[in-house]
């Protein structure tokens, strides 16, 4: 069976446990980013590497960012 890539923009990425351990049982890798400027870059220099994105609402423009979401 393929195993799906996905890029994952969601600044909660890493406490969706239960979306991450679903995906995986149905054979989805889920590459979070919890911000767009390291999300677009690892996309820009691999977008081949994935299948599909799946974004959030809302994230943090960089990795510097804190507090509400943009």
């Amino acid at each position: 069976m393929k195993k799906y890539r996905v890029i994952w923009f969601d600044d909660e990425y890493k406490t969706r446990k239960k979306i991450r351990e679903r995906a995986h049982l149905n054979d989805i890798e889920l590459i979070g980013f919890d911000n767009a400027e390291e999300g677009i870059a690892a996309l820009k220099t691999n977008i081949k590497n994935y299948d599909a994105a799946l974004l959030d609402g809302l994230f943090y423009r960089n990795p510097t960012e804190t507090g509400t979401p943009t």
